[in-house]
């Protein structure tokens, strides 16, 4: 009966996907915002701009794309602080084995979202896998999962109105004022496994009982496993002052309004919803010749009811001839990671926290992050 308890924590730790139930679960994040303590409503010029503010797209010209582009993470393995328990691990105690891990949380990720942008449309694709799971509780263990995988598109369109940050037909900008509106339509079909299941209790243990030549699948289905399918709506709108060496913005979106509802299609449970999130930025960027650099602010996501200190974001990134360094605050944890762009090659590595619990500082999630895109490209009028 043990080993088959063990054999339930690997398949949770391979199944789950997305956060410990405290974090805030959004559809998909880029990894540049999470170094800059995803302060990024303001700022979203990149392959993910649907993700954070459609209406950003307004201020987009040409032709760009992103055509392979993966983003990676896993728990900070690298944290000494968390190394330490690992040390001298005991193999047949299960115990002791549950002691170790208790409280420690394990994250992974792997994200593809290829984009396109022609002018003020784009068109993003996303396969989003995400996997965190806990082991709480010592006097009778209880294993937090989420599971998401998360497959679809999201297009959007903006319109861009005033005079500021026009081209002149000598290569510099107009200044002044102008501002952009934008909507975004999305189609997601969610797997997903959300709950609390006590190590020793009946839902774990009917589940390894009752198993049969379906294997694991059999196992996670009994848990609450389902898939379902929905559409969903985004919209955004942004305000742009234009300086002779500088930009001041600020952006509003309304992510997922109402709430992004899947209809099951298969499982025993209601696939859980995406959440209508409502976020509020600012940045200022200057550009000193070869040198930019930006400062952001946000409130995020606004409307949930998150202790306040979680909702602020703070930002800063520096970018000289296609090399970046990025910090960040993220609702309590420092961020940090640095960059390099050259022509159709993107990389990208650096550090992030994340609150899992109710309130500030309360339990952090120590992570890394890695990015790499390839066939990059863009084309300017």
């Amino acid at each position: 009966m043990m080993t088959k308890l063990w054999v339930a924590l690997f398949i949770f730790l391979l199944l789950s996907i997305s956060s410990y139930a405290k974090e805030v679960h959004y559809l998909v994040r880029s990894p540049k915002a999470l170094l800059m303590g995803d302060a990024y409503t303001a700022l979203a010029d990149d392959e993910y701009t649907l993700f954070y503010n459609p209406a950003i797209l307004g201020y987009h010209s040409g032709v760009s794309g992103n055509i392979l582009n993966f983003d990676f993470g896993v728990t900070n393995v690298l944290d000494k602080k968390d190394l330490n328990r690992f040390d001298d691990f005991p193999k047949d105690d299960a115990a002791a084995m549950a002691d170790r891990i208790l409280d420690f949380p394990i994250h992974m990720h792997l994200g593809v979202t290829p984009s396109f942008k022609m002018e003020s449309f784009s068109f993003s694709l996303l396969a989003n896998w995400t996997s965190n799971y806990i082991l709480r509780n010592r006097v009778s263990p209880t294993l937090d999962v989420d599971f998401y995988y998360d497959r679809g598109f999201v297009t959007g369109y903006a319109y861009k109105f005033g005079r500021g940050g026009k081209k002149t037909k000598k290569g510099g900008r107009t200044t002044g004022l102008s501002g952009s509106a934008g909507v975004a339509l999305k189609h997601i079909k969610r797997e997903a496994l959300q709950g609390s299941f006590p190590l020793f209790g009946t839902s774990i243990l009917n589940a390894i009982a009752s198993r049969d030549d379906a294997g694991f699948s059999k196992i996670r289905n009994e848990l609450g496993y389902g898939k379902g399918d929905g559409w969903g709506a985004d919209t955004g709108l942004q305000l742009q002052y234009t300086g002779s060496f500088y930009d001041f913005m600020s952006g509003l979106s309304v992510m997922d309004i109402g709430h992004t509802n899947f209809k099951k299609v298969y499982g025993i449970r209601n696939v859980p919803r995406q959440e209508m999130m409502v976020n509020w930025g600012n940045a200022i960027q200057y550009h000193f010749g070869i040198l930019d650099t930006t400062f952001s602010f946000d409130l995020h996501p606004i409307n949930m009811p998150l202790d306040f200190a979680r909702k602020v974001h703070f930002g800063f990134s520096a970018d000289v001839l296609g090399y970046g360094v990025y910090g960040g605050w993220n609702g309590g944890y420092l961020s940090y990671g640095a960059s390099v762009n050259f022509f159709i090659f993107k990389l990208m590595a650096g550090f992030y926290g994340v609150e899992l619990g109710t309130e500030r500082r309360e339990k952090k999630g120590n992570r890394i992050l890695l990015y790499l895109s390839l066939l990059n490209f863009s084309f300017e009028p």
